[in-house]
């Protein structure tokens, strides 16, 4: 008679990468494999936390998720030989709100003339304590990340900002999408780059003035980029000109694709003739751009700011970093048009 096997049978290592492979989808399955048995919880524990994203907006997502994430890290370091939780893949957006979304903005910018102090500080205290854990959270996974995509802006509804978290760097991470600017400083002691292995890097920017463009573009952040795109477009800094100029960039040796997105054109109907003034100025300089670029640029379609009826930037970016996990392009699909020197 012959013998059945079942996943009982299986071995463990087998187990985790079957498990790996099936938690692709930023937690989804992770969960649902937590609650199908207590073994099969527990043989799927190291592979569960795989792809994480945390974009609701909400500071509770975080609190539970890192309630879970530590004590399954903890129940692992207690079996001999079990692999430590890790998260390879992680889409996240710094929250603005406790338990509902905007909340902290809203009650900050509109404060209700009743709310006492007493109220405020603990918004404020909230706040506060959100942040630490955040950057405690990104600190964690920085040296085991694959993936990174940071979102900690939201157009005119303010997430989140976060700064100067300081971090031994991301040896590992080989993508990287930040929208608003880069929060992350090395330790004084780093003896390498903070993003040495990152080979295709997307950067957005709420304003379209790419403030940030200077830090990048002196090439000691992450040297081997292959990829890089510029994302929500609206002005061309002079060290932008400067870099695609340049046919050969010494600070971005290993670059084969350069993509832009600029901004789009002022909602009509506006009494002010200002942002119309200003967007026919940003469009003669894209256009120079293009007509002294000494390597290819290609130009994606207009990016217009999201509003109600479109999708938020955290929605964007979890769905281009899903298809990336998924196999597909993600924001590197190929655009209509393509222009050189």
């Amino acid at each position: 008679m012959k013998a059945t096997c079942t996943m009982h049978d299986l071995a463990a290592e087998l187990l985790e990468q079957i498990y790996t492979l099936a938690c692709t989808d930023g937690g989804y399955t992770g969960c649902s494999l937590s609650l199908v048995s207590k073994h099969v919880r527990e043989a799927s524990r190291s592979a569960r936390f795989h792809s994480i994203s945390l974009t609701s907006g909400i500071a509770r997502q975080l609190d539970v998720f890192l309630q879970c994430f530590y004590k399954e890290r903890s129940a692992a370091a207690e079996h001999e030989g079990e692999r430590t939780p890790i998260v390879r893949h992680l889409c996240i957006a710094a929250a603005d709100g406790k338990d509902e979304q905007h909340s902290w903005c809203y009650r900050r910018t509109y404060m209700d003339p009743e709310l006492d102090t007493t109220c405020e500080t603990a918004i404020e205290l909230e706040h506060q304590q959100y942040t630490t854990d955040l950057i405690s959270f990104l600190q964690l996974a920085a040296p085991n990340l694959y993936t990174l995509s940071l979102v900690h802006w939201q157009g005119w509804q303010r997430l989140t900002m976060l700064h100067d978290i300081e971090c031994a760097g991301f040896p590992l991470l080989q993508e990287l999408t930040i929208a608003g600017p880069d929060p992350f400083i090395p330790k004084p002691d780093a003896s390498l780059p903070l993003y040495p292995r990152v080979a295709r890097l997307h950067l957005a920017d709420k304003w379209g003035g790419f403030t940030d463009f200077p830090r990048w573009a002196d090439g000691g952040l992450s040297p081997n980029v292959t990829h890089l795109r510029l994302s929500n477009l609206g002005h061309i800094p002079i060290e932008l000109m400067a870099f695609v100029e340049h046919k050969k960039n010494d600070k971005f040796p290993h670059l084969t694709r350069f993509l832009i997105q600029p901004r789009g054109p002022p909602a009509p109907g506006g009494r002010c003739g200002n942002p119309y003034i200003q967007y026919d100025v940003f469009q003669s300089a894209l256009a120079h751009l293009h007509a002294f670029a000494a390597l290819p640029v290609e130009q994606l379609p207009d990016k217009e700011v999201p509003c109600l009826s479109q999708e938020t930037w955290e929605e964007i970016a979890k769905r281009e970093w899903l298809d990336r996990l998924e196999g597909g392009p993600g924001c590197w699909a190929a655009p209509a048009t393509s222009c050189t020197a």
